[in-house]
């Protein structure tokens, strides 16, 4: 799925502007708050929000356009990034400087997004946010291997146990089920 490069740049700029804190919001928890954004709007209405593409990556799945959102932004004056030391590391902190364009998004669609906002950045740091972005698709996926926004489906499925597969004979022997299965036959 290609991302609209404007209506994702304006998804990304309102997510930096909603953070009062710039030091609650730094690259990794921009990736989150749009990987989350948009598999729950996705699970909701089969709808994606931007369009964005997603990879996995080390620390969960990956928006590559986003960077280059912010790359956009930055060059027009929209948003300034600062390189704040964070223990050992260089943290990379953002600040809105103008407001996003909003008309391209439906309520629904802000409603998630700043539900995801609060709770990402109210609630997890950046790694522990990136650890609940480890589904199991992830883990079995390499880096750089795309990450549609249908495996939110399938993402917490666990293997079947002993119960499913006494369920699967059961219905297997089931008689309406059985006749569901048989395909009619063909016309000669």
């Amino acid at each position: 799925m290609t991302a609209n490069a404007d209506k994702l740049a304006q998804l990304v700029l309102y997510i930096i502007g909603r953070v009062e804190n710039p030091g609650d919001l730094d690259m990794t928890k921009i990736q989150k708050i749009l990987w989350f954004s948009e598999t729950e709007h996705f699970a909701r209405t089969g709808r994606p929000i931007s369009g964005a593409g997603f990879v996995r990556a080390d620390y969960g799945p990956c928006c590559p356009d986003s960077k280059a959102a912010v790359t956009t932004l930055q060059a027009s004056g929209r948003v300034v990034e600062h390189k704040v030391p964070f223990g050992s590391d260089t943290q990379r902190q953002f600040v809105a400087l103008t407001e996003p364009d909003l008309s391209m998004f439906t309520a629904e669609e802000i409603s998630i997004v700043d539900y995801m906002i609060d709770a990402i950045t109210r609630h997890h740091t950046a790694r522990s946010i990136s650890d609940v972005s480890h589904s199991r698709i992830w883990e079995r996926l390499k880096n750089g291997d795309p990450m549609p926004l249908t495996t939110v489906f399938g993402a917490d499925l666990d293997d079947p146990d002993e119960e499913d597969f006494a369920w699967a004979a059961d219905a297997v022997s089931d008689e309406t089920l059985r006749e569901w299965r048989t395909p009619p036959a063909l016309p000669q």
